[in-house]
C-alpha cells in the first residue's frame, strides 16, 4: 500500500487541529493524581530519582529547590505545570514535523 501526499493531508489537517486545542482537563488531571499517587515529602523514585507530589521529578538532590512537605493542592499545581510543560513539548514537535 502506498500513501500519498494527498490521502494523508487530511488526516494531517484534522490531527494538527486537535494537537492546538490539546489541553488536560479537570477530570484528567485527577485520573494523572490518583494513578501517580499522591507523597507528601522528596522520596527516590523507581528510577533512584527525587521526586515529590505526584510524580514530580526535581531535579536537585532531596528536592531543596521544592520546599516539602506539600499539600494535595500544591502538588497538584505543579502536576498541572509539569503537564503544560509536556503540551508546549509536543505543539513544538508536531509543528517542526508540519514544516
Amino acid at each position: 500500500m502506498r500513501i500519498s501526499f494527498k490521502t494523508t493531508l487530511p488526516f494531517l489537517s484534522v490531527f494538527l487541529a486537535l494537537a492546538n486545542a490539546l489541553d488536560v482537563s479537570p477530570k484528567g488531571i485527577d485520573f494523572i493524581a490518583k494513578f501517580e499517587g499522591f507523597r507528601a515529602n522528596c522520596y527516590l523514585d523507581s528510577a533512584r530519582l527525587w521526586t515529590i507530589g505526584y510524580g514530580h521529578l526535581c531535579g536537585k538532590a532531596k528536592c531543596s529547590n521544592i520546599p516539602g512537605p506539600l499539600t494535595v493542592v500544591a502538588a497538584k499545581e505543579i502536576l498541572r505545570q509539569d503537564l503544560d510543560k509536556a503540551i508546549q513539548c509536543v505543539r513544538t514537535l508536531l509543528n517542526l514535523n508540519q514544516a
